[in-house]
């Protein structure tokens, strides 16, 4: 796949992500996460079956199979929720505003 490929991860109201993209947000994601508990290191390379994709100025990343936590990656920072509990709208919302 070349970097102009947009990956196969486009959800229902979501837009395509560049390889390039999705490569970039899965290592801030990564560091960010290895920074949440450090005894427990995350590398890229172990998100790579996570789908992502675009909405707004947010990636929106999902673990594989069932996962209660979603992760939004950002130029201004990186944040989670569980979309059990909150909608994604709403999380892109404050997400926004605490900018």
């Amino acid at each position: 796949m070349t970097e102009q490929q947009p990956t196969d991860a486009v959800g229902t109201d979501g837009q395509s992500v560049s390889e390039a993209e999705g490569v970039a947000g899965r290592a801030r994601l990564a560091d960010w996460l290895s920074r949440q508990d450090p005894e427990f290191p995350v590398s890229a390379d172990e998100l790579a079956a996570w789908s992502v994709e675009r909405r707004a100025e947010f990636l929106v990343f999902v673990p594989p199979g069932y996962a209660n936590q979603v992760f939004l990656v950002a130029d201004h920072g990186i944040s989670s929720f569980a979309p059990s509990q909150q909608r994604l709208d709403d999380v892109l919302a404050a997400a926004r505003a605490q900018r």
